[in-house]
């Protein structure tokens, strides 16, 4: 799709959103937006460390008990 196309369809769903459901509903759907890139753009490449670091805390939480 052309930068133009996407840039229009992206406008009439953000104008159809906020007349759907007000401002809040707009900045909502912002944030989630926000929060899916970020997911996409940091967690997915760096997976592996992120399971990594989360079985090395468990580790620490039960060697302790």
């Amino acid at each position: 799709m052309r930068l133009g196309m996407m840039g229009a369809i992206a406008g009439g769903l953000l104008a159809a959103a906020i007349l759907q459901w007000g401002f809040w509903g707009l900045v909502f759907i912002i944030l989630l937006a926000s929060a899916g890139f970020l997911l996409e753009k940091w967690l997915l490449p760096n997976k592996e460390s992120l399971w990594q670091w989360l079985r090395s805390g468990k580790k620490v939480i039960t060697r302790g008990e």
